[in-house]
């Protein structure tokens, strides 16, 4: 039930394959075991600056999967230190 460009399923397939994550300019690249592919996001909210340091306190939103652009501005990941977490959209379900 999930609109066309939802990354939904995908994200929920493989996110148990994240294995590394990297952060280079401003961007955030989450790697797959076995050269399962790489998604890239890049901060919301806040300048590349402000997150060479920290995956926390910045929602980043999914640019790239694979090297390929995404169709859709919903998808976002954000990861909570002080909790633990992280949650996000996968463009149809939180």
């Amino acid at each position: 039930m999930c609109p066309p460009g939802s990354l939904h399923d995908q994200i929920a397939k493989n996110w148990k394959f994240i294995r590394g994550y990297t952060l280079k300019d401003g961007h955030l690249f989450l790697s797959l075991m076995s050269d399962g592919g790489i998604y890239e996001f890049e901060p919301i909210s806040q300048s590349p600056a402000e997150t060479k340091a920290s995956i926390f306190g910045t929602r980043w939103r999914l640019t790239e999967v694979n090297g390929t652009a995404v169709s859709t501005t919903r998808v976002y990941i954000e990861f909570d230190d002080k909790a633990k977490r992280f949650s996000g959209d996968g463009g149809c379900n939180r």
